[in-house]
């Protein structure tokens, strides 16, 4: 990882080492933020979210938004069942990761270790990554 890295978001698994310098991510005095926008598509009941309350009691060293709304992940209405699966249409998907490119382009870092998944991996930065590699990409926000 460069040495000016000073933020990463999502908390990285425990035990990840940087694939450079072998440092362990959970070792590295970083703050961990949690970004709501950084979810994976929802398609299946694996990818409900749970609510923020829980995550908090969970991952003491996160850092959760305030703002966090206690139903993060996508709904097909307002008052849907948080637990039913819906879904996150194509469009909705696109429209959620411009506003977290948008997000992200806003933020002062030069570098940022994200952790999600695949998908939102491979649509931000165009790598094929297989679970738990970490790799290092430049990209235009």
């Amino acid at each position: 990882m460069p040495p000016d890295c000073s933020r990463r978001m999502q908390a990285a698994p425990r035990g990840a080492s940087d694939p450079e310098s072998g440092a362990s991510v959970s070792r590295l005095q970083v703050p961990m933020v949690a970004e709501p926008l950084l979810r994976e598509r929802l398609t299946l009941s694996s990818e409900v979210g749970r609510f923020p309350s829980e995550l908090r009691t969970d991952f003491p060293g996160i850092h959760f938004p305030a703002d966090m709304p206690s139903v993060w992940w996508y709904t097909a209405t307002p008052d849907a069942d948080p637990r039913d699966v819906s879904r996150e249409p194509q469009e909705v998907y696109e429209e959620r990761l411009a506003a977290l490119r948008h997000l992200l382009a806003q933020r002062p870092e030069r570098c940022l270790l994200l952790v999600a998944h695949w998908g939102v991996l491979k649509a931000l930065t165009g790598a094929d990554l297989h679970p738990g590699e970490m790799t290092t990409v430049e990209v235009q926000l």
